[in-house]
């Protein structure tokens, strides 16, 4: 994303911790929205037949982890 952004032509809107990490390793410009936002949940759903699968599990700790500093 950083790399698309990079044109004066695009925008996005993220959380403001990955905003800054994008800030620090390319030249962007972080502004804030001009009008409140809620806070929103996001969460994964997976099929009960993955229950316990060592592959699903790999995964689901890997984003817990890779997320772990934009939950605050």
């Amino acid at each position: 994303m950083p790399a698309f952004l990079e044109s004066a032509t695009h925008a996005a809107i993220v959380p403001p911790p990955l905003s800054q990490s994008f800030a620090r390793l390319f030249p962007l410009a972080v502004h804030e929205l001009p009008y409140p936002t809620t806070r929103l949940t996001v969460a994964a759903l997976w099929h009960e037949r993955h229950q316990g699968d060592a592959s699903q599990n790999w995964l689901h700790e890997a984003v817990r982890r890779a997320t772990e500093s934009l939950r605050s």
